[in-house]
């Protein structure tokens, strides 16, 4: 491989020489995270008569690392998005804009960087965006929850104002002498809603909250009222 030279080693900017990242498809992003490709060999640079060059077994040891193949340079991820580019704040610069490559000096720049105010602010900083991403994501999870919810128990409550309606309609009585679960004859109103059920797959399936099944007396008293 092509090595480079080593008055390039300490980093270089973008190409319009501004030192902004944004613009490289090989790093990560807010969403993706950071970029740490695996390779068995990266492109090395010439350090006097001896070739070096970044190492995989690095991403172990700072998850906050990446590496874009296409400048051969390392990034600090959460420096890069969430960091306060302040150069006289942030003397590791390199690592946060454009890029780091003084492979020999790699491990010693990547702790005393790790080290930093800054990094530790940025790395805070991360961390909060990515629990507010899985905050989110719960939250959008259980409005999906309630609204299943209320739509089941909508069309619970279609059949048992059905139900009621034509036994109103009719002149029918509701309940029976005894509703208990063991009676062979529960009322009109609780027969007829075992006869649709037994028909009725939306009612087979539906589990209805034990505190809120709508089929007690008093909710029938209720009921028979609206309709």
């Amino acid at each position: 491989m092509r090595a480079e030279s080593a008055d390039q080693s300490e980093g270089s900017g973008s190409a319009d020489g501004s030192g902004r990242t944004e613009n490289q498809n090989d790093l990560g992003t807010r969403e993706t995270g950071p970029k740490q490709p695996r390779l068995d060999q990266y492109p090395s640079t010439s350090v006097g008569k001896q070739q070096r060059s970044f190492q995989k077994k690095w991403f172990d040891s700072f998850d906050w690392l990446e590496y874009s193949l296409s400048r051969n340079s390392s990034y600090c991820f959460s420096c890069k998005l969430f960091g306060k580019h302040n150069p006289r704040a942030n003397k590791d610069a390199l690592l946060s804009t454009e890029g780091f490559k003084n492979w020999k000096r790699a491990l010693d720049s990547y702790r005393e960087h790790e080290a930093s105010a800054a990094h530790k602010s940025s790395l805070l900083a991360w961390k909060q965006y990515r629990t507010t991403l899985t905050e989110g994501d719960v939250v959008d999870q259980m409005n999906v929850g309630n609204v299943a919810q209320i739509t089941e128990r909508r069309e619970y409550l279609r059949r048992i104002v059905a139900v009621t309606s034509l036994l109103g309609k009719q002149g029918i009585a509701f309940r029976g002498h005894e509703e208990t679960d063991s009676s062979l004859n529960q009322g009109n109103f609780l027969e007829i809603m075992k006869l649709l059920e037994t028909f009725d797959p939306f009612l087979q399936n539906y589990q209805a909250p034990s505190h809120s099944t709508y089929l007690s007396p008093g909710s029938q008293n209720g009921m028979i009222v609206l309709c």
